[in-house]
């Protein structure tokens, strides 16, 4: 059945008073779950979230999760909230399994994209609700009324969902105005690329030309087609999950690579995979110069020619 009258001026006068909905029967002061619209700084969303949910969802701002459902035992029978799934390990962590998700953040409004959710980021933001897997639609008889803030289900009849009910919701995990606020060294978090200095290689994340970053394979996409060192963003662009297949994209600063020949030999054939063409500086065991014949095969190739035979050690810069 729709909502009665007592029901929307209760949603709306709560809300206003930062108190979810549970029951008619209680009085805003009696209602335990908090919620907006008189909004608490750790409930504005400090980050530009996307349209696109894909597009949140890789850069770090949102993840899906279909939370189970628990009857409110503080409500008369009518309202649920959401929990953290069994075989959660997401942004919270697993230890949050079987914890009220509204006790550590809240779902993105629909206003941003108001297409229902889908499992593979191709939807929307707006919420779905499931009894057993079968979806009980929006505007299903019941009338049901999603929380978005305290995660919590309500409805004018028992909706009977029991253990069964689940929420396809998307949560926030970006900064929030308080956290902005706390950051006393930095209260507006601007990071090291919007000022020009330098950033850690990151997949999924979106560039402008002239931006500088550090790519490290021992802690970045491992890629071992590029070395480490400091690269510039030749356009504005996004970034794929493997930094070789973005090379394009990327002018190297200050790259380098080291070849040790322990064995005597007249020729060094160097893969340097520095997508250049380096400075070469070789020392022999003793530390002292050597100057064998350069030829550059590729961008990524040198191969040093001696006579007599040689060993030490090449620095490509």
């Amino acid at each position: 059945m729709a909502f009665e009258s007592t029901t929307e001026r209760n949603i709306s006068l709560k809300k206003l008073l930062a108190k979810a909905h549970t029951a008619n029967t209680k009085g805003f002061n009696n209602e335990a779950i908090s919620s907006q619209i008189s909004i608490a700084a750790n409930q504005i969303i400090g980050e530009v979230i996307f349209e696109d949910p894909s597009t949140s969802s890789h850069t770090g701002l949102i993840e899906y999760v279909e939370a189970e459902l628990e009857l409110d035992a503080t409500s008369d029978s009518k309202s649920y909230r959401c929990k953290f799934p069994v075989g959660y390990n997401g942004f919270y962590g697993a230890g949050a399994v079987g914890d009220y998700i509204g006790d550590y953040t809240f779902a993105i409004p629909f206003f941003y994209n108001s297409i229902p959710i889908e499992s593979d980021d191709s939807g929307g933001y707006q919420v779905r609700l499931f009894d057993n897997g079968a979806e009980i639609a929006l505007l299903d008889a019941s009338d049901w009324f999603f929380d978005y803030f305290s995660c919590l289900v309500t409805s004018e009849d028992n909706l009977s969902l029991g253990s069964t009910g689940t929420m396809r919701i998307y949560l926030y995990t970006g900064s929030t105005v308080q956290d902005h606020i706390s950051s006393t060294d930095n209260p507006h978090m601007v990071t090291s690329s919007q000022v020009g200095g330098v950033v850690e290689w990151q997949p999924f994340t979106s560039y402008i030309q002239g931006d500088l970053v550090y790519y490290d394979q021992s802690t970045s996409e491992g890629d071992v087609n590029f070395s480490d060192g400091i690269y510039v963003a030749k356009s504005s662009h996004t970034s794929s999950a493997a930094f070789l297949t973005d090379q394009s994209s990327w002018k190297t600063l200050n790259s380098s690579f080291t070849h040790d020949q322990g064995v005597a030999g007249a020729t060094w054939t160097i893969d340097h995979n520095l997508n250049r063409y380096p400075n070469v500086a070789v020392l022999d065991s003793s530390g002292y110069s050597m100057d064998p014949e350069i030829h550059y095969a590729t961008l990524n190739r040198v191969v040093l020619t001696f006579s007599p035979s040689q060993s030490g050690t090449a620095y490509l810069t």
